[in-house]
């Protein structure tokens, strides 16, 4: 047997057939003979070693066959005593003998039957094992498959392991390792001539990759097994020739496991850090991977990509990252691809050119070829900024941003990319807007033009340097005049100087110096520093002029005093020489380098001085560059580097408005991307962020807990991260507090409340600490010298923060009492705003007599005597509030302010008039009104509130007692519950009464004022009308008697009021009337959803705000009066259609609210009697429709709109109807009840705009459909073809008459419909997208035709055309120019 040659055949019967030469099976053991054999085989390999082969293959042979019939401790046994030990025995020998080529030929010719017999069984075993192995776990792996989250249970390894303590993974490596012992000896030379056994190669090489195909290759655990498979492998390619299999091998692999990437790249890699000109490997599987991209293998079937694209890309990219100098010479055969299918080789490819331009093309030193090679693969990367995959473009941006971060982008391409970036912030795709706003932050990060844009340091820089050139001209002077040996120059300096003033001086004139002005800026020493240095340089009529200046500032200086007026000639040459001897004043100088400058010499100060005159020039130059276009740019640019500076910095700031839309878009990603653009955008002081940084503060409401982290997070880093650089000079509360103070006085009301809301966050997560609190009471009670401004304004946060922390206002009382209730009124608004807090916490009421009470009143006086009504409006309301709310009998208080008003308001007219005849100050009298009503709404509210409920605690203290003595009694409780609960009904009852019919009625101050009230709102006068209205909708509030009584006088003023204020009052007031008085208020809902379409922005704004919080409290029902909103979608204000999308989203996600109403709302829009323009309508609808997403709603939609087209009678009503079922996103069930419902529009088809919606339909959902789509649209594409076909053939009389025309489609019905709908099956069709749109053609064109035959043949068909939707395709076009021409 040992002399006979082994073959490896794939198939193991082949080894069973006779064979004279070939070692063959003899016979295969019995099951029951299994067991002895495995004994017998491990016996005999212990004491004949390798050699034992000869004699057991047979064996170990019929185990392999019979292995279904062996339990697994003998198959362990097996594999790991006899195969694995017999190869390690191999491979040992080799160790032995040295060189291959001094063995004797019989040997090697043994040893090479030795080692196929031992490989072949050893693979035989793993392919068999393996199936074994997944046959006894197949049940086992249906659990695992099943189960899911944190009950997922151990994989089958893991199950085997638990169950035998023995791991097939380790063991198999352990195996593969022996192998790789032994064909690491280069065993060709057992061969004679030496050759490569390809037979055994491949035989092998087919395990590996076989091993390769299972997902766990890539875990962790199993890196021992991969690395000794890509061992194996590498020493084929290297030593046997491998290379070609191996490169088809790989595609193929690629193509089909994505887990394969990485191993396989650590393959080649290995094969070329081995040399051996191995790099040849890169090219030929380049370019397999390139033909099979190409042409046949990386396809999308069904829309379902093959994961071969992702593999390649990971593969190819790997392998980029470590030898791109190989790869680049291969690049042009990957670069056809970028014009294929599918998306992934696109992104494959475009990442290899990534890899290339950081790792080879990254720096300023390469030649003109390679320059130019790199500024082509970005124009490729660029050109794919527009590709038609989403993620193609959102892989480019990604691409863009890495190269950028490495600095490897030319710098002439930053604007360029920033442009495209920028346009991609419009993008539908949510990944790209994400990867587009993440690029713009790399490209603020590192822009080339200057490390930030804020103008504020360049300001800094030029006073700095202003003030440097200063000081430096004034040590320069002082050296100067320090060096000169003044007698020795005296005498010449004196008669040039007597010249002078003699010829300036006859006439005793001084004007021809020039207007004498007082030195603002200068002090003393720099005066006469001047004037020594004029002198000094003989420039007299300068050291005149800053003399006669110096005499008009320092009057009472000596040195400028004359004795004599009447010589000023000889008066003036004592003083000037004076002052040319006076010793040299100290000048006072902050300079951090004052000491250097003070050791110069003249001439070192003189270039000093020019030095630093040169970077004013620049910073100026820089500065007026930055007011013309806000930009920054360094020392050396040139005009061009100017240019895109400035337009660099103009894109950006033209992308801050699409990203602060972005940021309160419906994907999570973008507003979490948008809030860190701003946040890096305000860091590096890019203007006019602050406005994005100011909407952020909305945030806080989001509903997302990420986004809402993110908003504080941000807010956080820009206002409370103190830098460690920052001015020592103040704290590090009073830098926060400061920068808190400059926002809040930005921020408009609702972006207050907001801010309020974070405050609030603050102060519970501690983030806010009790030391910057503290700062703001130092700047309330002004410990620290601070403008009232800031005092206003800690005022302002302080009570945003009180109701966060109520124990801060009453810890601080007498702070707020002596100086917030003043006579500042913004303070004191603040001030009780504060004091509101108080009730928050169990607290005791003040007495009628506090301090409080006639601090309050002295405001109100004053401010009802000299104050404009709105402020004394917010005065009042704020001081009756913390009256009623903190001290007792707030009645009677407020009462006495009424009474004291009114006498104040009768004195500033006739004190002698009677009531009934008194004419009072419209002005006054408003306020008066207003606080009239104010304080009757603040009674009503302690009457409800506080009065009702002491009443309700004494009677359930009065129950409790007695129900303590009735349950010694024995007594029932329920009883006494009855009881209590039927008191406490009658004080409500009671409370309501009064307020129903003595509050406002009666003798009462408020009963005697209300006529006075309803008089005055048909006031013309202006601010006593809004007044009177405010009052009167407190009454109705107050009562529902004199509600009904005043509504129809209501109603009457919502309906025909004029000025906008007051609309927005009453609009505002009809949502607070319908939560107190529903069953009066709505009924008349249709007056305020007629306001939604006033003229005034403001007022439909309102409106549309009263009515989304009317539907989110449940007070008025979401029914087809929403048309109404549904306008505002269009609306040319952002804000209302901003706020009209967001409420159709909310309604969209509960239930069924929206899908209820959207049929109703299309009958409103499309009615002919009060239409809506069409791009309104197609605007509109492209909103609405997409946001139903459940089937059922959908189908619903399609049958409801084409029982509305069957009904309708208007052409344009038509069209609208037929182009909202063009919009709706079809699913098949959908499809066919469209199909179903054909004869609801089958004679609309007539309508060319019909017809087109219908085609449009057709065409657009054909694309990307699956083949049961296609179908049904190819079937309703025939229907209506069929039925065009038929109003060509009827008759015009029949035509008019809808029903005959019917039945004449119904006699000539084709067969495949007839068949369906007896049968309910729809005949298979042939038909696929290209021939739906030939057929398309056909109908059209006849339809067309039909239309042309009236006589206005270009007429109509302009007129077709001119209407056509904007969306129509070129097919469209091109099918009414050929009828148009067939027609000529």
């Amino acid at each position: 047997m040992a002399n006979k040659d082994f073959f490896i055949y794939t198939d193991r019967s082949q080894l069973q057939i006779p064979s004279t030469v070939e070692y063959r099976v003899q016979k295969l053991l019995d099951p029951k003979e299994l067991k002895p054999s495995i004994k017998a085989c491990y016996e005999d390999l212990k004491s004949e070693g390798a050699q034992s082969i000869f004699k057991n293959f047979d064996k170990l042979f019929s185990m392999i066959e019979l292995i279904d019939q062996i339990d697994f401790h003998q198959l362990h046994f097996v594999y790991e005593n006899i195969l694995v030990n017999s190869l390690n025995i191999i491979a040992s020998h080799f160790i032995s003998y040295g060189e291959i080529e001094d063995m004797p030929l019989d040997l090697k010719h043994q040893f090479t039957n030795i080692i196929k017999m031992n490989i072949y069984l050893f693979v035989e075993f793993v392919h068999s094992f393996n199936t074994k192995f997944e046959t006894h776990y197949k049940e086992y792996k249906l659990l695992l498959l099943e189960t899911k989250g944190k009950n997922k249970k151990q994989d089958v390894i893991q199950k085997h392991i638990s169950d035998y303590n023995w791991n097939w993974e380790d063991k198999l490596s352990i195996g593969f390792k022996a192998i790789n012992s032994i064909i690491s000896n280069n065993i060709t030379q057992l061969n004679d001539p030496p050759y490569i056994d390809h037979t055994l190669i491949s035989y092998i090489a087919f395990c590996c990759y076989t091993q390769l195909e299972n997902p766990n290759i890539a875990l962790v655990r199993t890196k021992s097994l991969c690395d000794s498979i890509m061992q194996i492998l590498a020493i084929f390619i290297t030593d046997y020739d491998h290379t070609e299999q191996f490169k088809i091998k790989v595609v193929h692999l690629l193509k089909l496991y994505e887990h394969l990437s990485l191993p396989l790249a650590n393959i080649v890699l290995q094969v070329i850090k081995s040399g051996n000109n191995r790099s040849s490997l890169i090219e030929l599987i380049i370019k397999e991977i390139a033909e099979t991209g190409e042409v046949d293998s990386i396809k999308e079937i069904n829309n379902q990509e093959i994961a071969g694209g992702k593999s390649c890309c990971a593969f190819l990219v790997e392998i980029a990252r470590h030898c791109p100098q190989l790869l680049l010479p291969n690049i042009e055969h990957l670069l056809p691809c970028l014009e294929n299918d599918p998306y992934t080789m696109r992104i494959c490819v475009l990442s290899v050119l990534k890899e290339l331009i950081i790792h080879v093309l990254n720096n300023d030193e390469l030649n003109e070829f390679e320059r130019k090679t790199r500024n082509d693969y970005l124009i490729i990367m660029q050109d794919h900024l527009l590709d038609v995959n989403a993620f193609v473009r959102s892989k480019v941006l990604h691409l863009f941003t890495d190269i950028i971060n490495v600095d490897c982008l030319p710098k002439h391409m930053y604007g360029i990319i920033l442009d495209c970036a920028e346009e991609r912030l419009h993008d539908k795709s949510a990944y790209v807007t994400k990867r587009a706003i993440q690029l713009i932050i790399t490209l603020i990060k590192l822009n080339p033009f200057s490390y930030d844009f804020s103008e504020d340091k360049l300001l800094d820089k030029l006073k700095e340097e202003n003030y440097t050139l200063k000081c430096t001209k004034i040590l320069h002077k002082l050296k100067i005049d320090s060096e000169i040996v003044k007698d020795d120059m005296w005498p010449s300096i004196e008669i040039s100087l007597k010249l002078f003033l003699e010829l300036n001086f006859e006439d005793k004139n001084v004007d021809t110096f020039g207007k004498v002005e007082v030195l603002k800026d200068m002090e003393l020493p720099e005066v006469l520093l001047k004037i020594k240095s004029s002198i000094t340089s003989y420039k007299f009529k300068s050291a005149l002029k800053y003399l006669l200046c110096g005499r008009e500032t320092f009057k009472d200086e000596p040195l400028f005093q004359v004795q004599d007026e009447n010589n000023l000639s000889d008066q003036y040459i004592i003083v000037l020489k004076n002052i040319w001897y006076y010793e040299n004043p100290m000048i006072s100088m902050d300079l951090n380098n004052i000491e250097k400058l003070q050791r110069m010499n003249s001439n070192d100060l003189h270039m000093h001085i020019f030095s630093t005159e040169l970077k004013i020039m620049h910073l100026q130059k820089l500065q007026i560059r930055y007011l013309k276009g806000n930009l920054r740019v360094t020392s050396n640019d040139d005009h061009d580097s100017q240019k895109n500076c400035e337009k660099y910095l103009h894109t950006i700031k033209k992308s801050l408005n699409t990203i602060s839309q972005l940021m309160f878009g419906n994907t999570s990603s973008e507003s979490l991307e948008a809030i860190d653009f701003f946040t890096i955008a305000y860091k590096f002081g890019v203007p006019h962020t602050q406005a994005g940084i100011d909407a952020m503060l909305t945030l806080i409401y989001s509903s997302d807990s990420k986004i809402k982290e993110a908003m504080m997070n941000s807010y956080k880093t820009i206002y409370l991260n103190i830098e460690e650089d920052i001015d020592t000079s103040t704290t590090r509360a009073e830098t926060i507090m400061t920068r808190l103070v400059s926002l809040i006085k930005t921020l408009s009301v609702t972006n207050r409340r907001a801010f309020k809301a974070l405050l609030i966050e603050w102060i519970k997560n501690k983030t806010l600490d009790d030391e910057c609190i503290k700062v703001l009471w130092a700047w309330f009670s002004k410990s620290k010298d601070i403008s009232e401004e800031d005092q206003v304004v800690a005022a302002l946060m302080l009570s945003l923060l009180a109701s966060a922390q109520p124990s801060m206002a009453m810890g601080n009382l007498d702070s707020i009492l002596h100086y917030g209730l003043c006579g500042n009124y913004q303070l004191f608004i603040y001030s009780c705003n504060i004091l509101e807090s108080i009730t928050h916490k169990n607290y005791k009421r003040f007495t009628e007599n506090h301090e409080l009470v006639p601090k309050v009143f002295n405001v109100i006086q004053k401010c009802f005597n000299e104050s404009d009504d709105q402020l004394f409006n917010d005065v009042a309301s704020n001081a009756v509030n913390i009256i009623y709310k903190l001290t007792i009998k707030p009645d009677i208080t407020c009462m006495r302010f009424i009474k004291e008003l009114y006498s104040s308001m009768i004195n500033k007219n006739d004190p002698q008039q009677e009531d009934d005849q008194v004419q009072f100050n419209s002005v006054m009298f408003a306020k008066f009104i207003y606080i009239i009503g104010h304080t009757a709404l603040q009674q009503y509210n302690h009457l409800e509130n506080y009065v009702a409920k002491e009443l309700i605690l004494k009677a359930k203290a009065k129950y409790q007692i007695k129900s303590s003595k009735v349950s010694i009694a024995n007594e029932r409780d329920d009883e006494h519950d009855s009881e209590i609960e039927a008191e406490i009904e009658a004080i409500n009852d009671h409370i309501r009464q009064i307020c129903d019919e003595k509050l406002v009625y009666g003798n009462g101050i408020f009963a005697r004022f209300s006529k006075y009230i309803v008089d005055s709102c048909v006031s013309n006068h202006k601010y006593l009308k809004a007044s009177a209205i405010t009052s009167l909708i407190k009454f109705m509030l107050i009562s529902s008697k004199f509600c009904t009584e005043q509504l129809p006088m209501f109603l009457n003023l919502i309906e025909n009021s004029d000025n906008f204020e007051i609309v927005i009052d009453l609009v505002s007031g009809f949502g607070c009337l319908i939560f107190k008085h529903p069953n009066l208020l709505e009924p008349c809902i249709d007056k305020l959803y007629a306001r939604l379409h006033d003229k005034c922005n403001l007022v439909r704004y309102s409106t549309l705000m009263t009515i989304i919080d009317l539907i989110r409290q449940e007070m008025i029902k979401v029914k087809g009066k929403i048309a109404g909103i549904a306008k505002l979608l269009v609306d040319e204000d952002e804000t209302i259609n901003y706020t009209a999308r967001q409420f159709f989203g909310v309604i969209a996600e509960k239930g069924n609210t929206l899908y209820n109403v959207l049929s109703d709302i299309i009958s409103i829009l499309s009615n002919p009697e009060d239409l809506v323009p069409e791009y309104d309508f197609q605007s509109i609808m492209k909103f609405l429709l997409p946001l139903i997403k459940k089937e059922r709603q959908i189908e619903s939609i399609v049958n409801k709109l084409c029982t509305r087209l069957k009904e309708s009678n208007d052409k344009i009503q038509e069209y609208y109807i037929s182009y909202c079922l063009m919009l709706i996103k079809y699913t098949d069930k959908s499809l066919i009840k469209l199909s179903d419902n054909i004869s609801c529009y089958m004679d609309k088809l007539q309508n060319p705009k019909v017809y087109m919606s219908f085609n449009k339909l057709i065409s657009t959902n054909s694309k990307m459909a699956k083949p049961a789509t296609k179908e049904i649209l190819n079937e309703l594409s025939r229907k209506i073809e069929k039925i065009v076909e038929d109003y060509d053939n009827a008759d015009p009389i029949l035509i008019k008459n809808p029903r005959k025309c019917l039945s004449t489609v119904k006699k000539k019905i084709p067969i495949s419909i007839a068949n369906e709908s007896s049968e309910n099956e729809i005949e298979p069709l042939k038909l696929v997208t290209k021939q739906s749109g030939r057929c398309q053609n056909k109908v059209k064109r006849k339809l067309i035709e039909k239309n042309s035959e009236g006589g206005e043949n270009d007429e109509e068909l302009a007129h077709i055309k001119a209407n056509e939707d904007s969306e129509t395709d070129n097919s469209d076009i091109n099918i009414i120019k050929r009828a148009k021409r067939q027609n000529e």
